[in-house]
């Protein structure tokens, strides 16, 4: 299974931290958790409050273009404890949480980003 825009939305689990979260943006900012995984949130990054780790691993799957597929039936816990154990499941709660793929900014590699 890839990750596609046309894939339906998974059912990962999502920390109960993260669940709070879904209150609306100002709780979200107010508490500063990610959204994605429940760590100590460092900002809205891609459209969504989330930690420097979430922030990391959307940037690298929207650059590099990654297809990960999950071996459980899209249904991975995603916490902090938990987050690196299913890729799909946590790119599928990034996309759910309101990560966006166009707010990626393409890498030129050593001379910096891509104008476009």
């Amino acid at each position: 299974m890839s990750v596609t825009d046309e894939d339906p939305p998974g059912s990962s689990a999502v920390s109960p931290k993260a669940l709070e979260n879904l209150a609306g943006p100002s709780r979200a900012e107010d508490s500063q958790v990610c959204a994605i995984c429940g760590d100590k949130a460092t900002g809205k990054h891609y459209g969504a409050i989330s930690c420097d780790g979430c922030k990391g691993f959307f940037r690298r799957t929207v650059r590099k273009r990654h297809n990960y597929s999950c071996r459980f039936k899209r249904m991975c816990i995603v916490d902090k404890d938990h987050r690196n154990t299913c890729r799909r499941c946590r790119y599928d709660v990034c996309m759910r949480m309101g990560m966006k793929t166009e707010a990626v900014q393409e890498w030129g590699g050593i001379g910096g980003l891509v104008s476009q």
